[in-house]
Formats: structure tokens, C-alpha cells, sequence
């Protein structure tokens, strides 16, 4: 029902796997470490800090099926409201001036 990222360090190579999820649509419980580097406008996604937030968070929802319905949308709204590639360079190109 939902994708994990459980990225409790600051490590390289493992914020990637957030997108994939996002990208797949598949409803995600993560960190906020794990989020690093991703903007949206819209949509939300579960997370938290600690292990035992996240394995909180994985009983209370992983089988509510209402639950992962309205991940699910958020995920859809996530990916609508997510920077293109063309925004994304533009930002790179103003860092780079």
C-alpha cells in the first residue's frame, strides 16, 4: 500500500528512490531527510523523524484502505504540481549566473 524511504542520515543516493515512488504513484511514508530536494505546491505525503514514527505511521495506515485511496490522490497531485525539467533547469542556469 505505500512505499517506504526510510532515510534516517544524510547519505547520497537514496533521495531517488522518493521520486521513483512518486513517479510510479505509489502512496510513500518517509522522512523529512528523505525529502530533501523535492518541491510540489500541491499534495502530501507521509512522514516522520524516527523509526518508531515510521513503524507508528505503517500500523495506523498500511491497511485503511480510505487511507491509501487518499495518498494515492495526493501522489496525483504531488506529480501535477512537481517542477518540470525545463523550471528545474531554469533555477540551475540562475545558480550558475
Amino acid at each position: 500500500m505505500f512505499a517506504l524511504n526510510p532515510v534516517f542520515y544524510f547519505s547520497r543516493g537514496v533521495s531517488t528512490k522518493l521520486g521513483k515512488a512518486l513517479a510510479l504513484g505509489i502512496p510513500v511514508i518517509t522522512t523529512q531527510k528523505g525529502m530533501r530536494g523535492y518541491q510540489w505546491k500541491k499534495g502530501e505525503i507521509l512522514t516522520c523523524d524516527q523509526p518508531a514514527e515510521m513503524a507508528d505511521l505503517i500500523l495506523k495506515y498500511a491497511f485503511d484502505e480510505s487511507a491509501c485511496t487518499y495518498f494515492r490522490e495526493q501522489v496525483r497531485l504531488i506529480k501535477k504540481t512537481s517542477p518540470h525539467h525545463e523550471q528545474l533547469m531554469d533555477e540551475v542556469i540562475s545558480l550558475l549566473e
